[in-house]
């Protein structure tokens, strides 16, 4: 280099190359807003971006870097199926790790807001991801490119069962039979291609179902919490004692249990929530909210701005509950029930009644026991004479078995007598045929051993 060229490259600094990652940089799509892309959605468009399907993709790339991430060599986070699980879109260990190491892999930070990790220790996980992958057909028929033509988080969501959009249910097949099935070697693995027959999901004039006003509700609750800053930020493990006692006061006038009829919840509920004892369910601060007027958002943030006093709905009547009745009355219908010749158990006279077992030993506690003694000793007697029947059976088939020097077995006395006739002999019968079994046996041998000792004695009287 001469003087020249050192001058010039002396104004200018070093120059350092960026680091590169070893998958691409894909960025999902609908970041912050209602139609954020699920994890598993951004996996499939990442392995075919690749040219890869999801499977070669976790087995070649994914699995040895948690491997050297986690030093887990077996557990749920090695299988290359992993990106199915229901979990894998939720906050668990299993979407907290998947999460790391795609970061690290595309140089992409922000995945977790593919997944529910924000709310992780804040609600429960049970009943929290869909079983099955769902979708709304018209919203990928709506797309003109590939750049909305991917799962959407809200759909995962287990509480969330129809499309805000179009206000039809989300669906769980395309509709093809299985006749139309391909192998998975010729169709690929993306959010709108049908796992079966490879076919494209999008339908113009779908067949789905029209949702119920709170099935669009609670979509639109949810898709506003998705969109919202408060999903993106962590809430307190507080925020729920907080917001029910403030919605206790501002709605049911400082009552709890009127607060729980409101909820349609129980007020041992209520009163966990309220003292921090219980963990909510997602879909309870759904339901929270759809009751009381408000955003889910309000509940994690614990703003009690929006609640208004609510007027209590009467609380449902239980089976049973405040009825009164004419003691003596009752007493007659039921000295006619043990009058007559079919024996019936508690249970099916109050249902006859209109009320329940309950009812009839608060009000007539001593006919009640005579009715239960009696159905109590009917069943025992057919059970006590099903299986002497049974035991006959049993004891004449394989006295027939053994005198024809053949094994007896359960198998063979079934296929002798036929199931029509020997309906009892199911497999916890077990000891009864071996109790019978060796009872034949010790006979059999009993009356080998008389013969050898009669053809003996019978012997000996003819020798001189």
């Amino acid at each position: 280099m001469n003087a020249f060229s050192q001058a010039v490259m002396s104004d200018f600094p070093p120059m350092s190359m960026p680091a590169r990652s070893i998958l691409y940089r894909l960025t999902p799509i609908g970041v912050g807003t209602a139609w954020r892309e699920s994890l598993d959605s951004y996996f499939c468009r990442l392995a075919d971006a690749h040219c890869l399907t999801p499977q070669q993709l976790a087995m070649g790339v994914v699995l040895p870097k948690i491997d050297s991430l986690t030093g887990i060599q077996k557990s749920i986070l090695r299988r290359n199926s992993t990106w199915q699980l229901s979990c894998f879109n939720g906050m668990g260990n299993v979407a907290s790790t998947w999460v790391k190491c795609l970061e690290i892999l595309t140089s992409y930070s922000g995945l977790s807001g593919s997944t529910l990790l924000s709310m992780n220790g804040c609600i429960s996980q049970v009943g929290l991801m869909a079983r099955q992958k769902r979708w709304c057909a018209e919203c990928f028929s709506m797309v003109n490119g590939a750049e909305g033509l991917h799962g959407r988080l809200i759909w995962e969501i287990q509480c969330v069962t129809a499309c805000r959009i179009h206000e039809t249910r989300l669906i769980s097949t395309c509709g093809c039979s299985p006749s139309e099935r391909q192998s998975k070697f010729r169709r690929k693995f993306l959010p709108h291609i049908c796992k079966f027959c490879g076919r494209t999901v999008a339908r113009e004039n779908s067949c789905s179902e029209r949702a119920t006003e709170r099935e669009i509700a609670v979509a639109r609750l949810v898709a506003r919490f998705l969109d919202s800053e408060t999903f993106d930020s962590r809430a307190n493990k507080d925020y729920l004692s907080k917001f029910i006692s403030g919605a206790k006061d501002q709605c049911a006038d400082g009552k709890a249990a009127w607060l729980a009829n409101i909820l349609e919840v129980n007020k041992s509920t209520v009163h966990g929530w309220m003292h921090g004892q219980n963990v909510a369910e997602f879909s309870h601060i759904v339901s929270i909210a759809y009751s009381l007027g408000c955003e889910i958002s309000d509940i994690f943030s614990a703003d009690l701005t929006e609640l208004r006093p609510l007027a209590v709905p009467p609380r449902r009547r239980q089976k049973g509950a405040g009825q009164r009745f004419d003691r003596s009355e009752l007493d007659r219908k039921l000295e006619d029930f043990l009058k007559q010749n079919e024996s019936l158990s508690v249970k099916k006279v109050a249902d006859l009644l209109g009320t329940s077992p309950r009812t009839l030993y608060i009000y007539s506690n001593e006919l009640t026991k005579k009715i239960s003694a009696r159905h109590r000793a009917v069943l025992h007697e057919r059970a006590t004479s099903s299986l002497m029947a049974k035991k006959n059976v049993l004891r004449a088939e394989v006295r027939a078995m053994l005198a024809k020097g053949v094994l007896p077995t359960r198998r063979r006395i079934t296929e002798r007598v036929g199931m029509d006739a020997l309906t009892l002999f199911r497999p916890q019968d077990k000891i009864l045929f071996k109790e019978v079994l060796s009872q034949e046996r010790m006979l059999q041998d009993a009356a080998k051993q008389k013969k050898k000792e009669n053809d003996k004695a019978s012997q000996n009287e003819k020798e001189p």
